[in-house]
């Protein structure tokens, strides 16, 4: 009876062996059709408002494509399709499309050639003309038939298709700044933007403060007046900025020591904002600089023996 019990489990055992390896052909099949399917993508890509702005459609895990054809949607206020360019995997085949004059919010475009193309990239490049008045997201959605997209032997070829999109941003019409609050400098002193501020402006009448912008043209070694430039994208504005010999009791920065400087430097001590000075004013050595500085300043103009500076 044991004996009997063993074979019977050897019998149903071996059953499930013979059934597992006869559906496993199967199961693998149905796994590599799963896992073979081509992805076209249609980009999402980002640009300037008033500009073309270019959407690559692609194809990866290609087993071999000899047609296709799409339908996108899309805003017709602020995007105008301007030419479907073939793509660097399309060498041969024919290529329509319907962008011209189309004002509709729809575009068709289709490819066919009598063998398949090989490999991954590009498959079309479609061009859009952006309005002026356009910011924020603006999705591409794709419709198609299945059967539109197959191969040489008029098969359907296993796929997945992903809509695309434009985000555009405002391009400026120009720039204007609001100079640092730091206009005069001491020969050796660095730049100090502090207080400055770069505004964009743009065609729907909108501005705002932007950070990335870059300043150049400063030069601490070079006395005299200096042209500073700050670029934003492809706009420019200028301030200009002045660089002051450094001479003790030189306080306006003429190079020379007269009542001028005195006078500068009585008006420092009431408005050290407007009248900025770089060097130790404290002339008479009282651990503090005011009017009498000014005034030791001016008597040194007169006797400079009996009022020497520092």
């Amino acid at each position: 009876m044991g004996h009997t019990r063993m074979n019977l489990c050897r019998t149903i055992c071996s059953g499930f062996a013979l059934l597992f390896l006869m559906i496993l052909p199967g199961i693998t099949a149905l796994a590599m059709a799963e896992g073979g399917q081509a992805i076209i993508a249609f980009g999402k890509v980002a640009g300037y408002s008033d500009e073309e702005i270019c959407v690559p459609v692609t194809i990866t895990d290609n087993p071999g494509l000899a047609s296709f054809r799409f339908r996108i949607e899309y805003d017709a206020e602020q995007l105008t399709p301007v030419a479907v360019e073939r793509g660097t995997l399309l060498t041969d085949g024919a290529l329509y499309s319907d962008e011209e004059g189309n004002d509709t919010g729809s575009l068709t475009f289709l490819w066919y050639h009598t063998q398949d193309v090989q490999g991954d990239g590009e498959l079309a490049v479609i061009r859009f003309r952006v309005a002026s008045t356009a910011n924020g997201d603006y999705p591409l959605t794709v419709h198609y038939s299945p059967d539109d997209i197959s191969n040489a032997a008029l098969e359907t070829v296993p796929h997945t298709v992903q809509d695309g999109s434009i985000h555009v941003d405002q391009k400026p019409t120009h720039i204007t700044i609001n100079p640092p609050d730091k206009l005069w400098y001491w020969a050796g002193e660095d730049l100090d933007l502090t207080g400055m501020t770069v505004t964009a402006h743009y065609a729907n009448g909108t501005s705002k403060a932007v950070s990335n912008y870059s300043v150049t043209g400063f030069d601490n070694t070079q006395v005299g007046k200096q042209t500073l430039t700050v670029t934003y994208g492809d706009f420019i504005d200028t301030f200009e900025i002045e660089i002051l010999a450094y001479l003790p009791g030189d306080t306006d920065g003429d190079n020379e020591v007269t009542s001028d400087d005195a006078t500068y430097l009585l008006n420092y001590t009431f408005f050290p904002g407007l009248y900025p000075i770089n060097q130790d004013c404290d002339f008479d050595g009282d651990g503090a600089v005011d009017s009498d500085d000014a005034v030791y300043l001016l008597n040194h103009t007169f006797f400079p023996n009996l009022y020497p500076l520092k």
